[in-house]
């Protein structure tokens, strides 16, 4: 990437200045190592602040209901991919769950398959998607990618046994919540649902709140319990949709 070529040249450019200026090449080494470092650093924070930016308008954008703008905002981003490794697929993994927020699945898939594997809600979301196709193996290794890179998320833990005991696979959803409980050994809603499943009952994911309802496994809450407002706003926009179609 940019951001990389221009510290790996300019550090190259110094260790050569400081080599022939003091004629002892350890100082351009030690030059050239501080430039690279230093210079790369300075300018992925550059980039990096100019996605928070972004991000920032596109948080706005989906607080006023304007989902196709923050779609396009997200894409406007596309370009800084170019300096900085890793911002596309971020980018990327951001769109597809706005899709897949507003239920248009298909969509969502391509932008999913693309986005940062440490984005563990798109990567979980990923999964569903492959479940819903009757891929278990796609959707296990999704998974499973998911969780070796964020295996601190105790939500994705609880996921991923949830998926599987879905498929009607307990042991392995026993397995699963208790590789969870190994990096999470005090996570109380782990714990809930090891027990839970352990006697063959009801996995207790309405415990993570709006982090379980996003995934949209589950039926919508009665209209008498409060439903997230980002959700509220992500159905009425859905309902419209489809009222337009007809």
């Amino acid at each position: 990437m940019i951001n990389l070529a221009i510290s790996l040249v300019s550090s190259i450019a110094l260790f050569l200045v400081l080599t022939f200026a003091t004629g002892y090449y350890q100082w351009g080494i030690v030059g050239g190592l501080a430039a690279f470092f230093g210079l790369n650093y300075y300018l992925a924070k550059r980039i990096m602040k100019k996605v928070e930016d972004l991000m920032a308008s596109v948080t706005k954008d989906l607080q006023n209901q304007r989902f196709e703008k923050a779609v396009k905002t997200l894409k406007s981003g596309y370009p800084l991919g170019n300096w900085q490794f890793f911002v596309k697929s971020q980018l990327q993994a951001q769109v597809g769950t706005i899709y897949y927020l507003t239920k248009d699945f298909d969509t969502a898939m391509g932008y999913l398959k693309e986005g940062f594997s440490r984005h563990w809600v798109a990567m979980g979301m990923l999964a569903i998607l492959y479940q819903k196709k009757n891929d278990k193996a796609k959707m296990t290794e999704t998974f499973e990618k998911a969780v070796k890179v964020t295996a601190k998320e105790s939500m994705l833990w609880s996921l991923y046994a949830y998926c599987v005991l879905k498929d009607g696979d307990r042991d392995k959803a026993l397995e699963i919540l208790a590789r969870g409980l190994k990096k999470l050994p005090d996570d109380d809603k782990l714990k809930a649902n090891h027990t839970a499943v352990a006697n063959k009952q009801k996995m207790k994911m309405k415990n993570y709140g709006e982090l379980w309802m996003q995934f949209y496994l589950e039926k919508t809450p009665p209209v008498d319990q409060k439903m997230p407002h980002y959700l509220q706003a992500l159905a009425q926009a859905q309902g419209r949709r489809r009222i337009v179609r007809r």
